[in-house]
């Protein structure tokens, strides 16, 4: 399988997901919707600043990825089996008559 993740990047996920859920487990949440909120949130907060012009909705979209992958970990699933799925997923929707071109959720 190709890789998407350098082993770098893929344990500094990884031990962001394990400080991320020992912080849910202190403050007594769970873990998946501690997640959940914080994407949705993040996906708030990218509209508002793109919105306005602030380019620092590009370093949002970084912090929502990671929050992606965690959510990846979350489900005890691979990112990179995840990832190369998708990326399948996308290249087939683009090129779809069917489709539109235009990717969709599910």
């Amino acid at each position: 399988m190709k890789r998407s993740l350098t082993t770098a990047a893929r344990r500094r996920v990884e031990g962001i997901h394990r400080l991320s859920r020992r912080r849910a487990r202190r403050e007594g949440r769970k873990h998946l919707a501690c997640l959940l909120e914080m994407l949705s949130e993040h996906a708030v907060e990218i509209r508002d600043l793109q919105g306005r012009g602030d380019r620092h909705y590009l370093v949002e979209t970084g912090d929502l990825a990671l929050l992606c992958l965690e959510i990846m970990l979350e489900g005890r699933r691979d990112p990179e089996a995840i990832l190369e799925e998708c990326f399948g997923r996308f290249e087939r929707k683009l090129v779809s008559p069917a489709s539109g071109g235009a990717p969709r959720s599910g």
